[in-house]
């Protein structure tokens, strides 16, 4: 099943620190190894970029360019298919954002799940299951325990 790997995994991927690295490894391991049918936005790789770079979010935050350069990679690799935001999607993540009654960045969950939903994706691993499954049409699975 194609799965929409959120921002979370990616970050704890590259965190050796994170107390769930080895997890969020073996998750990407698989996605770029073609063990899991992986797909990704270019939402996830922005909010990636973000993170992984801040001091105030991550303690062992990664250099601009190697953040860039991981970006770049994911954003290239053959193994995981890329969806992008479209119209429909947008409209979407703002019927979502106003029916759930959602607030500042919490749009951009809606922005994924849409994003997600109009490219045929239903399921999405990330930590924050919650925030995903109060949409009805995302599984939402966290792989790291």
């Amino acid at each position: 099943m194609r799965t929409l790997l959120d921002t979370n995994i990616l970050v704890h991927a590259y965190n050796s620190e994170s107390p769930v690295h080895r997890a969020a490894r073996e998750v990407l391991r698989d996605a770029l190894t073609g063990n899991l049918e992986a797909v990704i936005t270019s939402q996830v790789l922005y909010e990636f970029y973000v993170v992984s770079t801040d001091p105030r979010r991550v303690s062992s935050p990664l250099e601009p360019q190697v953040a860039a350069a991981i970006c770049r990679d994911l954003a290239l690799s053959p193994e995981m298919e890329k969806i992008h935001a479209s119209e429909a999607s947008t409209e979407e993540a703002l019927s979502l954002a106003e029916a759930h009654g959602l607030r500042g960045p919490d749009v951009f969950d809606c922005v994924l799940a849409a994003t997600a939903k109009q490219g045929g994706v239903r399921r999405i691993y990330t930590e924050n299951v919650a925030d995903f499954a109060r949409f009805g049409f995302l599984e939402a699975v966290n792989p790291l325990g």
